[in-house]
């Protein structure tokens, strides 16, 4: 059985194992082109309009998400999806979670029950651009 350590933020993930001797290895990388895009880019024509309850007044409707957050969404709900897999197939014990603040949330509300139960450890912060050793350093000893 296997601790795998998924090391993250809102465009770019690393799917690592964690072997005997405490270093990692890169086993899969994922890349979401689509969050490098412009909020602009995303959409594709202004919201529309609505007519005010009371009276004669127009005004813009908000989208109630973004489309670069519907992206970010979209990408945690893969990566899930890979560690959901990964658990289904009896290939992980533990799972790290190492992501950026606001990307981490987004990434646990997106593991089926079963998976969350194997989230031995998060981390808030962002790695993504750091070198494996220096991840390893952010792992505790005892775990």
């Amino acid at each position: 059985m296997k601790t795998w350590v998924l090391v993250a933020d809102s465009s770019r993930a690393r799917l690592l194992i964690l072997e005997k001797d405490r270093s990692l290895r890169e086993v899969e990388a994922f890349v979401c082109a689509e969050d490098r895009l412009q909020e602009q880019a995303l959409t594709s024509d202004r919201p529309g309009r609505s007519f005010d309850s009371r009276g004669g007044g127009r005004h813009n409707m908000e989208p109630g998400t973004s489309q670069h957050e519907q992206v970010v969404i979209e990408f945690a709900k893969e990566l899930a999806g890979r560690l959901n897999a990964l658990r289904t197939a009896g290939e992980t014990e533990k799972v790290v979670l190492i992501a950026a603040p606001a990307f981490l949330g987004h990434l646990r509300s997106k593991l089926n029950d079963q998976t969350e139960k194997l989230v031995a450890l998060s981390i808030d912060k962002d790695l993504t651009q750091q070198s494996l050793p220096q991840i390893a350093e952010h792992i505790p000893k005892f775990f």
